[in-house]
């Protein structure tokens, strides 16, 4: 992807680039490119192996006693709806995060070139008030989206907890009637438990795959984006230079 996106700039003009901005097109090539490898890796190492593990645990269940895999299938519902819900909500606020990162690139390399102007005319206050801005900014919408992913960890292990007083309840009385052993108990709080650890581990993919989905946008519409001068256009102003500089060479006919 980096690759791609070095290739598609030197294709650029200076209008194209004007049209993302140096800030914004620094962020698309290192930022955004490292948050949607790491989305794939954890998704990889700790998504796949959740509907797995899962749905054994709620087979499980439904071989040791009917309602029990039922109530599995109740806690892990509950936790995919209210997983999506956030995720959703958290989208925006990622895509607000991505373009205040663009802000601060921005404005970090006005400071750095413009070192000497702003000391020439005692702008350095002024610009630390700017700075500090940008940065208060990225802040208040992280934490924003950080307490949305706290919620749903919360949420997640309240029903997980909730569901193991249920198995106690529930399962003590099962056995009273006959239906279920002492073990059997054990074993579903043990799927429980399992599915609690696995949750939590998704969990943490969950709180980057909505800003892996806003940057991965980003870099399609750079990736997409047609150059002002196409690169046909481009071949025929280097061989027209070529041309002009034969020409003007001592001793070529003109």
């Amino acid at each position: 992807m980096r690759n791609a996106l070095y290739d598609k700039s030197l294709t650029f003009s200076s209008h194209d680039f004007e049209t993302y901005g140096t800030g914004s097109m620094i962020t698309r090539t290192l930022s955004d490119v490292n948050i949607v490898q790491q989305a794939i890796v954890w998704c990889i190492q700790m998504v796949l192996p959740v509907p797995v593990v899962c749905t054994m645990g709620i087979v499980m269940a439904f071989s040791i006693d009917r309602k029990m895999g039922i109530l599995l299938i109740a806690v892990t519902l509950f936790i995919i709806l209210l997983a999506v819900v956030i995720t959703r909500k958290a989208s925006v606020i990622f895509g607000r995060l991505q373009s205040l990162l663009d802000r601060m690139n921005v404005v970090l390399r006005e400071n750095i070139t413009g070192v000497r102007v702003i000391r020439a005319f005692n702008k350095e206050r002024w610009e630390e008030r700017r700075m500090r801005k940008s940065f208060e900014d990225y802040a208040a919408s992280s934490i924003e989206a950080n307490r949305l992913f706290v919620n749903l960890e919360s949420a997640a292990l309240l029903a997980v907890n909730l569901s193991i007083v249920a198995i106690l309840w529930l399962g003590g009385n099962r056995i009273g009637a006959g239906f279920m052993e002492i073990g059997d108990i054990t074993a579903l709080t043990q799927y429980a438990r399992h599915d609690s650890i696995l949750h939590h581990h998704a969990q943490m993919v969950f709180i980057m795959l909505p800003r892996a989905f806003i940057c991965s946008r980003r870099i399609s519409d750079v990736l997409s984006h047609n150059p002002e001068i196409p690169e046909d256009g481009m071949r025929l102003d280097s061989s027209y230079k070529k041309f002009l500089w034969r020409r003007r060479r001592p001793g070529s006919r003109r």
